[in-house]
This record gives C-alpha cells, structure tokens and sequence, in this order.
C-alpha cells in the first residue's frame, strides 16, 4: 500500500565538488526511496527538492538515510523537511551538514556537471564538461541514462544533437 510522502527544502553547497559528493552519497542510498535525484532542481551550488508523491511505508528509512547524506555534504540552507502520512504520521526536518571544506571528499568527477547540463539543456555547461574530457557515453543515474538520452528525455533537442556530433 503506498502512502502520501512529502519532501521538500534547499540546500547551499560550498561549492560543485561537495554537491558531487552529496549527490553521489544520496544515490548509493535512494534505491528503495521515491525520490531520486530527478526531482533536484539545480542552481549553481543550490539544490532545491520540491517532492509529493506516493510510497510505501518501508520507504521512509531509506528516504531519510539518502537525504541525510546528502545534507551532510551541504554547508547552509533551510535543509529538507520530509513527511510521511500513514496512520501514525511521521515528519522530520534534516538540517544542512555546515561543511566548509573537502576535508575526505572522493576524487572530482564531474558528472553531475554534466547530468545537470543535459537534463536542463544548459549548451554552456555542457561544452565545459566536452573540454574538459568527460565521457559522454558514461551512465549517469539511477536508471543508466547517458547525457545524451537525458537531452532527449527533457526536450533538447538541439543538446541532443550537439551530443551525438560528439559520440555520445
């Protein structure tokens, strides 16, 4: 039986690095979750999650656990407020992480750079991410999309164009 599951907040990150390892923590833990990086809005360093919809009740740990990496990696914010209406309703607000530095951060691999450059037609940051040598044939989510399948899926066409030229 699925249950109504609200999720919503904003998080600041000190900068792409840290929201690339944020991303990546909430990832590996989103697996059984409703949301998944999809429902992310991206502005510079900001991301905004504005999630309702529907899940099972097993769902929540997962839900939180992948939202509390990510807020870990964060540094400001208002953080995420999370919901879970079942018979005895669950609710918790999951602060921002106030981290300042990359301090046991993993290596920078871009990706989400050029997630967020397919998946909101963004030619700019997309021709960044091609000079700077990311493989456009990398699988980038949850459910394995290329860049160039991303561009597809949101309506750029003119990106995935630009993606193909290249071999992706």
């Amino acid at each position: 039986m699925s249950f109504p599951i609200v999720a919503r907040g904003e998080l600041r990150f000190f900068d792409g690095w840290s929201m690339e390892a944020g991303l990546d923590a909430f990832l590996v833990r989103s697996v059984e979750s409703p949301v998944n990086v999809e429902h992310f809005r991206r502005e510079e360093h900001w991301l905004y999650l504005d999630f309702s919809g529907k899940g099972l009740a097993n769902a929540w740990d997962g839900t939180v656990d992948a939202l509390r990496a990510l807020a870990a990696h964060s540094m400001a914010g208002n953080g995420f407020d999370v919901a879970l209406e079942v018979e005895h309703a669950k609710h918790l607000q999951i602060p921002p992480g106030y981290r300042m530095d990359h301090t046991d951060l993993p290596p920078h691999h871009y990706r989400w750079e050029l997630y967020f450059a397919a998946r909101d037609g963004l030619a700019e940051r997309l021709e960044a991410c091609v000079k700077g040598g990311l493989d456009l044939k990398t699988k980038l989510d949850e459910h394995g999309h290329t860049a160039r399948d991303l561009a597809r899926l949101h309506g750029h066409p003119a990106i995935e164009e630009r993606l193909a030229s290249l071999g992706g």
